[in-house]
């Protein structure tokens, strides 16, 4: 027998698109532990900033990572 899912579709929908802007975001803020690690600390806007040239292509992994 099966059993439907009590949550729906939309729950769903709105779960995989809430993880890949969470994913996004933490791609983009990720910088600043590396950067602490080297000596050269980071501020949040700073590694926002530096990854502003590449932000459309990291759209890319967490939308494959979660297909």
């Amino acid at each position: 027998m099966m059993y439907a899912n009590p949550t729906g579709p939309m729950a769903t929908l709105l779960g995989l698109v809430a993880s890949v802007i969470f994913v996004w975001v933490a791609m983009r803020l990720s910088v600043v532990l590396p950067a602490a690690a080297l000596g050269e600390p980071m501020r949040l806007g700073e590694s926002w900033t530096t990854t502003k040239p590449i932000s459309a292509a990291l759209w890319g992994l967490p939308c494959c990572c979660q297909g």
